[in-house]
């Protein structure tokens, strides 16, 4: 009887073997798809949806209308600017408002334009030259600062409150005029990297563009004009 039960016990044991087995498989699956699968909380999810918030952001079809840019032509080095491009009208900083004007008043003087914006360290490390060739520009020509519409907290307020802020900072006048919410400009003059400077001669000619690497360039030029009209003057 004895050797019947054990028989009897083995059995039994052998058939829950196979059972405890698919429970250990089962179990393992189900903790496998739970770390997969982010919780409604978790961090997981909130990027996943971050994520697709940033891309409807960044995509200006998804998010304003289309603006029709077929008409515009970028420049490059040695073009002549369009009349289009004088005539266009652009949200000019006062204060804390905006007045709209276009380029035209700049026309038939040297005219730096200086893509920029708060976030961008070497933009505000450029401040200072830029505030100096401003002053040796005098009545020769203008330097335009221009802040993009794609930076969505460039509102006139925000701008002249960082401007300030770094006139303050900085010990500059930054006296200059200032555009802001930009969506013209970029289509002339298309860029990936900010600070982005673009030269402009008395002819409405592009002398030079580019980002921090020409600069000094840039800045030679008007300095090698305000030295050229001075002598003028003093003959």
């Amino acid at each position: 009887m004895n050797h019947i039960n054990s028989k009897t016990m083995q059995s039994a044991k052998d058939k829950k073997y196979p059972f405890i087995l698919l429970l250990a498989i089962i179990s393992f699956s189900m903790f496998s798809l739970s770390a997969r699968t982010p919780r409604r909380d978790s961090g997981a999810e909130r990027s996943l949806i971050n994520s697709q918030t940033a891309q409807t952001a960044a995509n200006p079809s998804e998010t304003e209308p289309v603006k029709d840019t077929a008409r515009i032509k970028p420049l490059q080095a040695g073009d002549k600017a369009p009349e289009a491009f004088w005539k266009a009208e652009h949200s000019f900083l006062a204060g804390n408002e905006v007045v709209r004007s276009s380029l035209s008043k700049f026309r038939g003087k040297l005219l730096l334009l200086d893509f920029w914006e708060p976030y961008c360290y070497a933009c505000l490390l450029k401040f200072p030259a830029l505030d100096s060739l401003h002053a040796q520009m005098g009545e020769l020509g203008n330097i335009v600062l221009v802040s993009s519409k794609q930076y969505r907290r460039g509102t006139a307020e925000y701008i002249s409150q960082k401007l300030d802020e770094q006139g303050q900072r900085q010990k500059l006048r930054l006296d200059m005029d200032k555009i802001v919410q930009d969506d013209t400009l970029k289509d002339y003059f298309p860029h990936s990297y900010i600070p982005h400077y673009i030269l402009i001669d008395n002819n409405g000619t592009v002398q030079a563009l580019g980002s921090v690497e020409v600069f000094d360039t840039i800045a030679q030029i008007i300095k090698d004009e305000v030295v050229h009209n001075n002598k003028k003057q003093c003959r």
